[in-house]
């Protein structure tokens, strides 16, 4: 046998090797794990989209009169829910409130850092809760107070707790503790819901 049969026989017996292993691999590979080359593209290159809906209520009658006593913004999501990760972790919030009335105006953009903490409920469900700290970017105008503030900065602080639904769905409630700009004070609580498709 020269050495080109010996290597020919080499290949043969590799590949023969490689067929009779393959089959029993892949059936020790968990049932989860082994996803068609269709599912495979949908994950990569799925988009999901969906509403998101934020409710704020100030607490003091003040604010109700002058700007309206619930602030709502509708949006829309794209990309998954936020995972949220059982155990302790660092996050990040951000977040912008415009309410009016009339001629008043205000506009609140807080932005924080915080621990968060997430609880497994279920398979799919986590549920969360958090405390935060930062500071809030603020523009108050009230004709009848004849306030045109400009953008001022103030420190606040903020507890949450909401729900995540297998990065589909979320809601959350988040109470927030404003530091006062010219006499007013926008302490109150945000409601949020979202889902994705």
């Amino acid at each position: 046998m020269n050495v080109k049969q010996l290597y020919r026989w080499k290949l043969i017996v590799a590949a023969l090797g490689y067929l009779l292993l393959t089959p029993s691999v892949a059936q020790d590979i968990p049932q989860a794990e082994q996803e068609s080359p269709a599912l495979k593209r949908s994950r990569r290159f799925s988009l999901k989209i969906g509403p998101e809906l934020s409710l704020y209520r100030a607490g003091t009658a003040q604010i109700a009169n002058r700007f309206g006593s619930q602030w709502t913004v509708f949006g829309l999501g794209l990309g998954s829910v936020e995972k949220v990760k059982t155990g302790t972790q660092a996050d990040t919030d951000i977040n912008f409130f415009f309410g009016n009335s009339g001629n008043n105006r205000a506009t609140l953009i807080p932005a924080q850092v915080g621990a968060r903490y997430g609880l497994r409920l279920g398979r799919d469900v986590v549920a969360y809760t958090g405390v935060y700290g930062g500071y809030s970017a603020i523009n108050v105008r009230s004709e009848p107070d004849n306030v045109r503030s400009g953008w001022r900065f103030t420190p606040l602080g903020s507890v949450v707790a909401g729900i995540n639904l297998n990065q589909r769905a979320y809601a959350e409630v988040r109470y927030y503790r404003f530091g006062s700009v010219n006499r007013f004070n926008f302490s109150g609580t945000s409601y949020s819901i979202g889902l994705r498709f």
